[in-house]
């Protein structure tokens, strides 16, 4: 660019017009030169006096935004005007935006005419023309860090003056910001009120917070029937989420009359409709459902399959279950390997179960390699965690026999093991330990850097 600038120049001072563009090109990018919007237009103004199309429809493109000039429609219409009269389609449409009513820039912006940096100029003149789709669009913008560095405080101001409007998505989108405390100060009352807001306009998100909001209490009193009414709306409209939180309503007959039937045929909705893999909770629920034969027959078969499903995309107790299964020839065939290997999933996911189960694995060789101290690891964590109690959930061990884990048994069989470690194993099981909460340490912060990322 540097080599480039030097011989554009040369030619530009003589008087030819595609290298005054070109160096004008420079200075507006900052290539191999300083950046200089200022210079940069002069060189452009030069070319376009020749008849240089693309001078033309950039010069129109600095007055319209007031880049290196002074802001100035009629100008820029001019110059506009000069391009499309040499034929150039996107002058004539950016002339039209300029001249035309709120709606044109916006629409001009979102039909991929314009590159990404001119998209959000030519949005922002949208958005302080009063048009609510370009303030619903900037917002989205700042809010993924599209085409902009990522900022939630400009992303709720333009989601703000769209919800005004009564534009729906920005209304849920403020009212998930204020929820969630994300560039705004956290209110779940206000959040309360844009969600109901875009709810009853029919945004489905929005009437699935909505449910939330009743179903916690956040913002509102706690009110499981409304939560359910809301949930339902959304579940209709095919948001996973709210099929999934309706069937545990009906599972747990918490707003709705219980009802295993009905609970069933929302998991199921759920659990195949995603655009993945379909709701991990969902085909797990689905599974346990046709495990008991809860609202449907009796398939062991279809229980294993469900739960395996769930179990794929890293879903906890589908793990601990499908280990259990072969661990036991429940569903399938006794496979110590492999009961093993979904114990350890869970394990590594604080599943106390699991990390109990991994231990009797090690100590005794079962499907694992013999080893005292990486069954004294997953003995001593399984007693240093707290008991889960949902009553509302389907755990798996309330299946079978409640009395085989519990933080007690974990410390005898910790204790146990401990007691034949020689001093060497006892500072490799504790080294392990340590590599271990090092693991779950990051594995935090990633998940930190994740939501920060959503």
């Amino acid at each position: 660019y540097l080599v480039a600038a030097k011989w554009y120049r040369l030619a530009a001072n003589q008087g030819h017009a595609e290298a005054q563009y070109q160096l004008a090109w420079l200075y507006d990018r900052g290539k191999g030169v300083t950046q200089n919007f200022n210079t940069a237009a002069m060189w452009y103004l030069k070319a376009a006096e020749q008849g240089d199309e693309l001078a033309q429809r950039r010069l129109g493109a600095m007055y319209c935004f007031g880049v290196g000039v002074q802001q100035d429609n009629i100008e820029s219409a001019g110059w506009y005007r000069k391009a499309a009269e040499q034929g150039d389609e996107l002058s004539r449409a950016c002339q039209i935006a300029v001249e035309g009513g709120p709606s044109a820039p916006y629409e001009l912006a979102t039909q991929g005419q314009v590159d990404d940096r001119e998209a959000m100029q030519w949005l922002e003149m949208a958005a302080k023309r009063s048009e609510r789709n370009a303030q619903y669009e900037l917002g989205r913008r700042f809010y993924l860090g599209r085409s902009v560095e990522k900022n939630y405080e400009n992303a709720a101001k333009w989601f703000r003056m769209a919800a005004e409007q009564g534009h729906a998505d920005a209304q849920h989108q403020i009212g998930a910001m204020y929820s969630l405390g994300w560039g705004v100060t956290q209110d779940y009352k206000v959040a309360f009120e844009w969600h109901k807001l875009s709810a009853k306009q029919g945004n489905r998100d929005a009437q699935y917070w909505l449910g939330g909001s009743y179903s916690l209490g956040k913002g509102v009193i706690e009110d499981h029937a409304e939560a359910a009414r809301w949930y339902q709306a959304a579940a209709e409209q095919g948001n996973v989420d709210a099929q999934y939180e309706l069937g545990m309503l009906f599972y747990g007959g918490n707003g709705v009359e219980q009802n295993y039937t009905e609970a069933a045929m929302w998991f199921h909705n759920a659990a195949k409709q995603s655009e993945d893999d379909g709701d991990e909770s969902a085909q797990y629920m689905l599974g346990m459902l046709f495990y008991c034969g809860k609202g449907v027959e009796r398939d062991i078969g279809k229980s294993i399959t469900w739960i395996r499903k769930s179990a794929e995309q890293g879903h906890s107790d589908a793990q601990l279950m499908l280990a259990s299964c072969h661990s036991r020839g429940d569903g399938v065939s006794i496979d110590y390997v492999e009961a093993a290997k979904w114990y350890q999933y869970a394990a590594l996911q604080n599943v106390l179960e699991a990390q109990f189960e991994l231990g009797k694995m090690h100590e005794f060789g079962k499907g694992v390699v013999l080893d005292y101290a990486i069954a004294f690891k997953w003995y001593y964590l399984a007693a240093s965690g707290e008991v889960i109690d949902d009553p509302d959930y389907v755990r798996v061990w309330n299946l079978f026999d409640p009395s085989r884990y519990s933080l007690a048994n974990a410390a005898i069989s910790r204790d146990r093991v401990a007691s034949i470690l020689s001093s060497t194993d006892l500072q490799r099981a504790q080294d392990m330990l340590d590599d271990y909460r090092e693991v779950m340490r990051l594995k935090d912060a990633e998940m930190r850097s994740l939501l920060a990322r959503i």
